[in-house]
């Protein structure tokens, strides 16, 4: 990621390469990634704390890929924004065929990027009550719904691999239909009902969201 930066000639901050990275969440002009993940969060009515969170990690000791991704491409590509557009104008700035107006950057990728920090939070972390609404945040509802569904394919030393016929989904305007191998149901069905609201999800015709 520094090589990134340094061939950007970024004034971001550079990263301390450590379990918890330093500078990860530091952006150029000062800018805090974690209070602009913080800010979308609470616009979409969580109430979860970015910084109780990270600091619940490092107390278990444990990392989660989803905080580290998150503020990783908010670092990288807010970067890119700002060698394009360092006075942040929201007017459309063409380069490389893309659109550097700072308008896409505070809706799109921080909404992703907010989608990503919170698409894997351990369910055993207690500051996360309340549920991902799929009508304020559908990306990241729709997210954290693909990252439990998806199983197949999956090669660990501690876990069995399921191949994707195993699997299936069927989609409509009012409701999503999943269809699980049986000894993981009871792990989806938990894990989409502790975290989602707002759209009828069935798994194994079992409704688990609504």
């Amino acid at each position: 990621m520094n090589d990134i930066l340094d061939e950007l000639k970024s004034p971001s901050p550079k990263l301390n390469p450590e379990t918890y990275p330093e500078n990860l969440e530091k952006l150029c002009g000062n800018w805090n990634g974690k209070e602009i993940i913080q800010n979308r969060l609470t616009e979409w009515a969580l109430g979860i704390d970015v910084e109780d969170y990270c600091n619940w990690l490092k107390k278990k000791n444990k990392t989660d890929h989803g905080v580290i991704s998150a503020l990783a491409q908010l670092k990288i590509i807010e970067a890119m924004y700002y060698k394009i557009n360092p006075q942040r104008k929201n007017e459309d700035i063409i380069e490389y065929n893309l659109n550097f107006n700072q308008r896409n950057f505070d809706l799109d990728i921080v909404s992703s990027s907010a989608a990503l920090f919170i698409h894997n939070i351990d369910l055993n972390y207690p500051g996360f009550s309340n549920k991902i609404n799929f009508e304020l945040s559908p990306l990241a509802f729709l997210l954290f719904l693909c990252d439990t569904f998806q199983e197949w394919d999956r090669y660990s030393e501690h876990r069995p691999v399921y191949s994707g016929e195993d699997f299936d989904i069927l989609c409509s305007q009012s409701e999503i239909s999943l269809v699980v191998p049986k000894d993981i149901r009871d792990k989806v069905c938990e894990a989409l009902s502790r975290r989602l609201s707002g759209l009828l999800i069935r798994v194994n015709d079992e409704i688990v969201v609504s």
